[in-house]
């Protein structure tokens, strides 16, 4: 999704996240919110004054290699994910921190929830649907195109499944 259609989300966004609407979630993974995404955000949250909101801070899961696979065993190839995991855990702490800091100086109730997967997108439409959410806001971490091609797009397969009415996307 290039910069230009990101834009054109946002800019459809102006009125999509309403006063009506009750749950926001925030979904966080790569990278950090940059001072001007959590301007926006908070003044989203102060717009609406929804009546809750969830941050979901998303740690992904890596597919072992064959390589690993066949060349170690059971137990250290549970070490080495357990090690991955805590590594990811702490990296996506210190990516939410200062959107958590943001949220908590509302007066509106929020939950932190981890959600963990091989596809972020499915994580996050997932939890939308779960938490009975009516508004996400994600952001699109800078990545080559040649990453996006083979990894393809979390904003856009979001998008695509919940609408734009349902999603703010942010660079």
């Amino acid at each position: 999704m290039s910069y230009k259609d990101i834009k054109s989300a946002r800019d459809k966004d102006e009125n999509s996240f309403e006063t009506d609407d009750k749950n926001l979630m925030i979904a966080c993974y790569r990278e950090q919110y940059s001072e001007e995404s959590l301007d926006y955000i908070r003044g989203k949250i102060q717009d609406a004054s929804p009546e809750k909101i969830i941050i979901l801070k998303l740690l992904e899961e890596k597919r072992s290699s064959e390589l690993i696979d066949a060349n170690i065993g059971f137990r250290d190839k549970k070490k080495l994910a357990d090690i991955l995991r805590k590594e990811q855990k702490e990296k996506i702490d210190r990516l939410a921190k200062g959107l958590i800091k943001m949220v908590e100086r509302f007066d509106i109730p929020y939950e932190v929830h981890i959600g963990i997967n091989y596809d972020l997108a499915s994580e996050i439409i997932d939890e939308f649907s779960k938490r009975s959410v009516d508004h996400v806001i994600i952001h699109t971490p800078t990545r080559s195109s040649i990453g996006r091609m083979m990894e393809g797009s979390v904003s856009r397969k979001v998008l695509k499944t919940l609408g734009e009415d349902k999603v703010t996307l942010l660079e």
